[in-house]
């Protein structure tokens, strides 16, 4: 899995953490904490022990911003296994459906433009997020380009029902 899959995952949970005035001038925990562990880490420590973790991972961020509850599929009982599998089996036919009747390689650029940062990936690297991470914080789309030669873009979407910036106004990505 490559690293920009966690990072789409810290990302997402850093977009669910936030407020409407917290997204104006973002900012990122310089610990984060994985529930129900306890464990502490750096952003890249976090990153790095994301990768690590044997997939597919579940995500729910907590409403402290820079707390995360983190499990595995192996954690969970086995009579909650398959919901889960199938949730991540959903993702994943989702954003296959979105491009139906279109080859699209996975070297195909995406981009998350989020306040104050951007996450620039390709195709693949979507849909190993999606393969590799349940994210229970907020929801998300990716659009095709809107010209020639821009990439494909990721929207976040919010509980509160705001849109990470990039978004096509008006109208769900």
């Amino acid at each position: 899995m490559s690293i920009v899959a966690a990072r789409l995952a810290v990302a997402m949970a850093q977009f669910a953490q936030s407020t409407p005035a917290s997204r104006e001038a973002p900012s990122s925990p310089w610990r984060w904490q994985l529930v129900p562990d306890g464990r502490r880490f750096s952003y890249q420590e976090l990153l790095d022990v994301l990768e690590d973790l044997p997939k597919p991972v579940c995500i729910a961020p907590a409403m402290n911003p820079g707390v995360l509850a983190v499990w595995t599929v192996e954690d969970v009982h086995p009579t909650q296994r398959d919901r889960i599998l199938w949730e991540l089996r959903n993702q994943a036919t989702v954003l296959q459906e979105r491009f139906a009747g279109v080859e699209i390689p996975d070297e195909a650029s995406v981009r998350l433009e989020l306040h104050g940062d951007a996450i620039d990936a390709t195709l693949g690297d979507v849909r190993a997020f999606a393969a590799a991470f349940l994210h229970m914080g907020c929801g998300w789309r990716v659009a095709p380009p809107r010209a020639a030669g821009e990439p494909h873009r990721m929207t976040l979407l919010h509980i509160d029902g705001s849109r990470s910036p990039g978004a096509s106004p008006g109208r769900p990505s």
